[in-house]
């Protein structure tokens, strides 16, 4: 098939109302003020493509990659922008009002000056996106972008909505998260040492690989299942509500190795000789658990 042109794409479009250029690649092209208006452009190759001052409202660019491209001042209200590759784009001055921007991918794009108001960014990656005070963004998507970009050690986010959102690999160490809402958010990996999350929602939120070290998570609503994949030894601390975690795993571990060592004994001497063993290894093992809590945490 020969390449598509610019020329080819506007002869096209003079006698018909939209274009489909479903998995095309227009790589290189210069659209900049092309009429693509309820385009269907999914899954469209338009990496580093000049689609300046463009018209793609309504368009479906749905899985289109469109890494390098610059899309300043174009109209994209209403598009569906989801799981698009945009890493690097240029969007500065866009309308972006109204657009499905779910699951996409804004690392590094330049929104200096664009419209998001109304946006779904569900899941979406704003880490190290560009964005200012001349940015129209809700507030809850600015303090998302904060808190991936700048970071939210210690900051204090009680009863804030992060619902829905990507925090993968987020730094939240020590932070107050209070009743914060993390319902369906994106935490993979995400660094929640030392972090209050008493009343905290965490409902269908991903929690594979987040480290929730010595965080307070009395009274919050979370799926034990989900909870088990950010660390496995919750199981067996769960009912030490505020208690340290190295402090209750060391309890229980001395109980148990204090227990079948007290039995051994205890089958050989008095039965009071290993009760008494299995006490000292409680202790004992409390004592390792804090150890390693100061040390390791």
């Amino acid at each position: 098939m020969a390449k598509l042109t610019r020329q080819g794409i506007e002869d096209y479009l003079k006698v018909h109302a939209s274009i489909n250029l479903s998995g095309e690649d227009l790589r290189g092209l210069d659209l900049n003020n092309c009429q693509l208006n309820n385009a269907n452009l999914q899954g469209v190759n338009l990496s580093g493509v000049n689609l300046s001052k463009a018209n793609l409202s309504g368009a479906n660019l749905s899985g289109a990659t469109l890494i390098g491209a610059n899309l300043s001042k174009t109209d994209m209200i209403g598009a569906n922008l989801s799981k698009t590759d945009m890493n690097g784009t240029k969007l500065s001055k866009a309308n972006l009002s109204k657009a499905n921007l779910s699951g996409a991918d804004l690392y590094m794009a330049d929104l200096r000056g664009a419209k998001l108001r109304g946006v779904n960014l569900h899941n979406a990656n704003l880490r190290n996106a560009v964005i200012d005070m001349t940015t129209l963004i809700e507030n809850k998507w600015r303090l998302i972008w904060q808190i991936v970009t700048q970071g939210g050690q210690d900051r204090d986010l009680s009863e804030a909505d992060l619902s829905l959102a990507n925090l993968h690999m987020a730094n939240l160490r020590g932070a107050d998260l209070r009743g914060a809402n993390f319902g369906m958010t994106n935490l993979y990996r995400a660094d929640l040492r030392g972090a209050d999350l008493r009343g905290a929602n965490l409902i269908g939120a991903d929690l594979r690989g987040a480290n929730l070290r010595g965080a307070n998570l009395h009274g919050t609503s979370v799926n034990t299942t989900e909870l088990e994949k950010a660390n496995p030894l919750y199981p067996l601390y769960k009912t030490f509500d505020g208690a340290d975690e190295g402090c209750a795993v060391g309890v229980i571990r001395g109980v148990l190795l204090g227990g079948l060592l007290g039995v051994c004994v205890g089958m050989s001497t008095s039965a009071n000789t290993g009760c008494s063993i299995m006490i000292v290894g409680g202790i004992v093992g409390g004592v390792a658990g804090a150890i390693y809590k100061f040390k390791f945490a």
